[in-house]
């Protein structure tokens, strides 16, 4: 019964969320435009270092994904833990993600659902991190990396819901 509750509550809190899928399709490039030039990795560790959250994140995920570098989980951990030394809650989102996922090693959901909860924690006045929200009702809607918290749960989805764009 809780989980149908739950679902319905879910459901009520998406009702006329559009989506950027549902958008009509983005145009082709014209012709004659021309590709981005590549990043110099240098300048963005360069700028990274000077404490420069957009870099620093923008790293991160190279490091992550492999572009532009190599993949490495550790160098990705290393500057999403520099993003929240500097205060910024992406950060521990990220973090929780790669936690999640086994990036390093086993699939820690414990650590990942603190690191949900860090990134909440972070919020400032006026700002919401809706992914970070979003996560961590999934963690307490089936009782993953914590415990099974329906109205916590149900807390969550209603503000990620309220704010289905913000910092993503």
């Amino acid at each position: 019964m809780k989980r149908i509750l739950l679902t319905f509550v879910v459901l009520m809190a998406f009702k006329g969320v559009t989506y950027a899928a549902d958008a009509a399709p983005a145009a082709a490039p014209a012709a004659d435009a021309v590709a981005p030039a590549p990043v110099d990795i240098g300048y963005m560790i360069e700028r990274a270092k000077s404490g420069d959250q957009l870099f620093i994140i923008e790293l991160a995920r190279r490091y992550k994904e492999g572009d532009g570098v190599e993949i490495n989980t550790q160098q990705a951990k290393y500057w999403y833990e520099q993003a929240v030394k500097g205060g910024n809650p992406d950060g521990h989102f990220f973090l929780g993600l790669m936690y999640g996922n086994g990036d390093f090693g086993l699939e820690d959901k414990i650590t990942a659902c603190k690191q949900y909860e860090k990134a909440v924690a972070m919020e400032k006045k006026g700002e919401i991190y809706s992914h970070s929200h979003n996560n961590l009702a999934v963690c307490y809607a089936d009782g993953i990396g914590c415990k099974k918290d329906y109205s916590k749960a149900v807390k969550h989805y209603q503000i990620a819901a309220k704010h289905p764009y913000a910092h993503i």
